[in-house]
């Protein structure tokens, strides 16, 4: 399938510590975009889909520990989600003004035009 591709990521809370709810993880910036990952042989065969990650944001607002918590159904999109995810800054959460690694989740929507 030819033509333009566009590509949405949706982030989610994920078990965050109820004290942490109030100062999350920023991302930074707002919305990530895993565009230049997105598998050739994928995009070649029109081949759609949703990945959703999980992952910790770390004190340095880093991303550590990516896995998949839900497949798209193909292990090149999974893949690629996971490396563009490891690529992703983030304001980290805060407790009591300190930065806090948090549990966190997003789903990379992988849609071709």
């Amino acid at each position: 399938m030819r033509g333009q591709f566009a590509l949405a990521v949706l982030a989610a809370f994920a078990a965050l510590p109820a004290q942490a709810i109030a100062d999350a993880p920023v991302q930074n910036p707002p919305s990530h975009g895993c565009l230049d990952h997105y598998p050739k042989d994928a995009k070649d065969a029109g081949i759609e889909g949703m990945t959703t990650l999980a992952f910790t944001v770390t004190e340095q607002g880093t991303v550590a520990g990516v896995r998949i918590a839900k497949s798209s159904g193909n292990a090149g999109l999974d893949n690629a989600a996971a490396a563009c995810a490891s690529l992703w800054r983030y304001k980290p959460a805060r407790k009591d003004s300190k930065p806090v690694a948090t549990p966190w989740q997003a789903t990379v929507q992988w849609k071709l035009h």
